[in-house]
């Protein structure tokens, strides 16, 4: 169970934090830009835009996600299969404050302003995507579990 924990939020984690913030951030350029007259232009500029977010934010989303995943392993302790589904979030939630001094102290440094996108990025990726993950983490532990049981079914001929 060690490595079911890094393993789900490295390969998942950025691709849904990215996936949090390009979607609405994509509706507001097409909200923004909106031109009848162009629309086939327009939703080929906000899909290369996508893609472009995607790859983007899952690059920049690794240093996050491991730090997180980490403190994640290190709360649940190879526990997680016993725990509920609320309790598993309760931990992810508890993993992504590790965020909050960070966002603080860049806020202290870089003024107000930064506030609000740290904000943002703080609520819209880092919490949805690491409770996701440690969703996926409870599952694929539980799944494992499983796998690993002797198989109890009798097949001797009676």
């Amino acid at each position: 169970m060690q490595k079911d924990a890094e393993y789900v939020f490295t390969f998942y984690g950025p691709f849904v934090g990215a996936l949090c913030l390009s979607i609405p951030l994509g509706f507001y350029f097409l909200i923004s830009q909106w031109d009848q007259s162009r629309i086939l232009l327009l939703i080929f500029t906000i899909g290369l835009y996508l893609i472009l977010a995607l790859i983007v934010g899952c690059v920049l989303g690794l240093i996050p996600v491991f730090f997180t995943g980490w403190l994640f392993k290190k709360l649940i302790k190879n526990k997680i299969t016993t725990f509920t589904k609320s309790k598993v979030l309760t931990y992810g939630f508890l993993a992504t404050l590790l965020w909050v001094p960070v966002i603080l102290l860049s806020a202290m440094i870089y003024g107000e302003n930064i506030l609000i996108v740290l904000g943002f990025i703080y609520w819209g990726a880092i919490v949805p995507a690491t409770l996701y993950c440690a969703l996926l983490t409870r599952k694929f532990a539980i799944l494992t579990e499983k796998s690993s049981l002797p198989n109890t079914i009798s097949t001797t001929n009676h």
